[in-house]
Formats: structure tokens, sequence, C-alpha cells
């Protein structure tokens, strides 16, 4: 069984807007002076502490491919699982750190998880993306309706926007089969992924079949306790968490690989290594350039 489902988000800027709409319609000058002293605390703190503004969280999940055209099995959580991640996200950045205004502003499951909504237009207010549903040795697999097919790493360019750079993506999280398939592509995953890679900080991703999880709510909990609250990296949060439960946990299963493909940070290192508190909101520069991967137990391979 394969499985992958998750989030994605936008919803700083809508936030500022009704901030200044406030402010400049509030005929209370002494309450005027205070939100605007707590507004720019709020903004200081982001830019001094590189916490992101802002996180909005998307998710792209099928389950019903039967009805996107066929081509592959029927799945069975990715759509809870992407309700999950994407509530569980708002409320652990909600609870510690208010000042991202974190939402959940997007979904698209079944027939409405068309090509399109993979394109700079489509994710353009994502901040976190999830992607739960079948890929295809490094290609995700929608289906094969006329608006469905393959998403290849070219029609992603995840970050891309010219207008709002900040509500595009900096975070793929997905859970797919092969998605990090290393083999038969001419180069690693570095050189076939980079190019979806236009302001795109972190991608997380399976190199291995992955499997249902059976536990409800538990990988989404575990994975943003540990980024958010614990203030682990991101590739641990997510090694460590998909390592629980959707290898440990998981009856049957006989092993996973789990990888995270990074830009390169314009103060350098990498961004699998940054914890939530330590990131921020400015586009990466473009192309992937860092790529680790983990082994548990004996994963299969396509």
């Amino acid at each position: 069984m394969i499985e992958t489902c998750k989030i994605i988000g936008h919803h700083l800027f809508s936030q500022f807007q009704g901030g200044f709409f406030e402010i400049r319609n509030n005929q209370k000058k002494g309450y005027r002076k205070m939100k605007l002293v707590i507004l720019f605390s709020l903004l200081i703190m982001g830019v001094v502490h590189g916490l992101p503004s802002n996180c909005e969280i998307c998710t792209r999940a099928i389950d019903l491919y039967s009805g996107n055209g066929g081509g592959a099995p029927d799945l069975g959580t990715c759509k809870r699982e992407g309700l999950e991640y994407a509530n569980q996200g708002v409320a652990t950045i909600n609870a510690k750190y208010p000042q991202s205004y974190p939402e959940y502003v997007q979904e698209a499951f079944d027939k409405s998880c068309q090509k399109w909504t993979f394109t700079p237009q489509g994710h353009w207010s994502c901040n976190f993306l999830q992607y739960g549903g079948h890929a295809d040795q490094s290609t995700m697999f929608l289906g094969n309706g006329a608006n469905y097919g393959k998403v290849y790493p070219s029609d992603l360019k995840l970050g891309a926007n010219g207008f709002y750079p900040w509500l595009s993506p900096k975070w793929f999280h997905t859970r797919a089969c092969d998605m990090f398939w290393e083999a038969g592509r001419g180069g690693t995953n570095i050189y076939y992924w980079s190019s979806a890679f236009m302001g795109l900080h972190t991608m997380l991703a399976y190199g291995s079949l992955s499997y249902d999880t059976q536990v409800s709510g538990q990988p989404a909990t575990d994975f943003w306790n540990r980024w958010v609250t614990l203030s682990q990296s991101i590739w641990t949060a997510y090694s460590e968490s998909e390592a629980t439960y959707g290898y440990q946990r998981v009856s049957g299963a006989t092993g996973i690989t789990v990888g995270c493909l990074s830009a390169t940070r314009t103060a350098g290192g990498n961004y699998c290594d940054l914890s939530y508190v330590n990131e921020d909101s400015k586009p990466a520069p473009n192309g992937a350039t860092y790529y680790v991967s983990k082994v548990y137990g004996s994963p299969i391979y396509q």
C-alpha cells in the first residue's frame, strides 16, 4: 500500500491588510499607536529571530484514482492525513509562534487535484505544500485523465511567484512512493529535482515504497511537535516521524528510505538543518544543492 498527503499555506498578507485597515480606520489615536507598536514588534521579532513571518498551509491529496481516470489503485488515508497535517500545523504554530499567522488556506482533493494546482498559478498562496497520493519514480501521478497525468519537477517551479514571493512554497512535504528515486534518470536527486527549486527551501520525500499509516493523527502531531515545539530540524522531524509512523508502527512494513533536498542558504549551509524558529520566509536561491537520506529497516524499491 502506498501513501501520500500533506500541506501548504498563505495568510500573512491578508493579516497585514486587516491590521493596516484597522489602524487607518480607528479614531482613537492612543489605541492606534498601541496597534502600530504591536504590529511592528511582531515584524521585528520575525526579522531578528529568523522566524517565518507567515505559514499558509495547503494540501494536495488523492484517494479516489478511479475518479481521475484510473491508472493506479485507490488509496484510503491521504485526504484524512492532509487535513490532519493542515489543522495540526495551524494549531501547533499558533500555540508557540502566533506571530507567524498560521492558516490552512487551500485544498485540492481527488478530482480537484489536477495538474494545474501544482503550477505557480495553483500554489502561489502557499508556504507549506503537502502532497499525498501515488508517485512513479520521481514523478507525482494524479491519474490517467486529461487534466491529471504525471507532475514533473519542471511543472512545479516551487517558490516562483513574481508578485508575492513570500506567499509561495518554501517547504514541500510529501508522503508518496519513490519521489526520491535516484536510479535510471541519468543523475542524482539534486540533478533531477533542481528545476523545481525556484525559491523553495526544502523538499521532504520517500526514496522507497511508502505505506498507509495506521494511527490516525499521530504522524502529523509528531512532525509539527518536533519541528515547531521541540525546535528540531525539519529533516529530523520528518525522518523520525516517518520512521515511527510510516514504518515501525505499520503492520507488514519492511522498511523505508526518506530524504531531504535543500537549496543553499544565502547565509551558508542548508535548510534541512533548520528548526521552525530558525527559518524565514525569504525565497531561497534557485536550484537544489544538498541531499541527505536515511534508511530504516529493509526498504522496497520500485
